[in-house]
């Protein structure tokens, strides 16, 4: 069990945090700080699930699973590159919609200029 107290002047929220970790090695800090850096992790992995649409997998070959993986993150990275804003799952389905020939270049462009104005 490791006690982490925030003593930084303006936080706000002084209570103190109970972490339990089998890294007794390690100060205090560096143990908050990696389960800061875990839950990044566990909100990108979200924001993959969820926006890029990878809940399930298309293969059980570990081929199959990499490629899956690396075209939803290049397609994830394109959509970010191509419009400067963080992609939301109606951004992917309106890519597809275009890419499909179910929507004009218009509706596509109309849907890029609603996005909030940068990317996170």
């Amino acid at each position: 069990m490791v006690v982490v107290r925030p003593d930084v002047v303006g936080t706000r929220n002084k209570d103190t945090i109970f972490l339990a970790t089998d890294r007794l090695d390690l100060d205090a800090d560096l143990v908050a700080l990696g389960y800061r850096f875990r839950w990044a992790i566990e909100l990108y992995f979200r924001w993959f699930k969820c926006v890029l649409g990878c809940k399930h997998l298309l293969s059980e070959d570990p081929n199959g699973i990499e490629i899956q993986v690396y075209v939803a993150v290049i397609a994830g990275l394109l959509i970010t590159l191509w419009t400067g804003r963080k992609p939301s799952r109606r951004t992917l389905e309106m890519f597809c919609l275009f890419f499909s020939g179910w929507a004009d270049e218009e509706e596509l462009t109309d849907h890029i200029r609603r996005l909030p104005a940068s990317v996170e």
